[in-house]
């Protein structure tokens, strides 16, 4: 029960925040050169979402002017779909992969002139053996290298953590 409830808060904040950033997108800090990752592991479902700054992802926070900044766009947001390049549940949990929602904002109509734009991507894994899913690996600088430090905020069914990621750092370690 308590983990229904967790689980219902967390999406309860994410779908205020969602209604109210459809006005400005700016909901938390927006730093060049950090990720900030959010895990929820509820039963054997596996949420992994992330918003890397545009800087960090394409080179440039504004619509692409011409086709080398579009190759540029269309490059960042296809890496981000394919997660198994750079995200990787434990092997033993045997996760797969269910779903991918990839979404920039301030890149197209909604992009306001001097604001941040970013890439923003939901990634759903069910997973075999969940019990034995007790880290992920997030190699997000291989695909992104102005990616310094990554932020992980983690919802388990018996808690919650926060991780940094330093260079060199790429696990998020989920049983403290």
């Amino acid at each position: 029960m308590r983990n229904s409830i967790a689980a219902f808060l967390l999406v309860a904040s994410i779908a205020a925040a969602s209604v109210r950033a459809q006005d400005v997108r700016q909901l938390g800090p927006h730093v060049h050169g950090q990720t900030r990752v959010q895990v929820v592991v509820d039963g054997d479902t596996l949420d992994v979402s992330l918003v890397i700054p545009g800087a960090d992802a394409v080179g440039f926070e504004h619509p692409p002017a011409g086709p080398v900044e579009a190759a540029a766009y269309k490059n960042a947001v296809a890496k981000l779909r394919v997660s198994r390049r750079w995200l990787q549940p434990s092997a033993a949990a045997a996760c797969v992969p269910v779903s991918v929602e990839v979404s920039p904002h301030g890149y197209g109509q909604d992009a306001v002139v001097g604001m941040h734009a970013e890439l923003e991507a939901i990634y759903r894994f069910r997973c075999s053996h969940v019990s034995a899913l007790d880290a992920i690996d997030v190699r997000l600088v291989d695909v992104f290298p102005a990616t310094h430090t990554i932020v992980a905020d983690v919802l388990l069914h018996d808690g919650a953590l926060r991780q940094e990621l330093d260079p060199g750092m790429v696990r998020i370690d989920l049983k403290p």
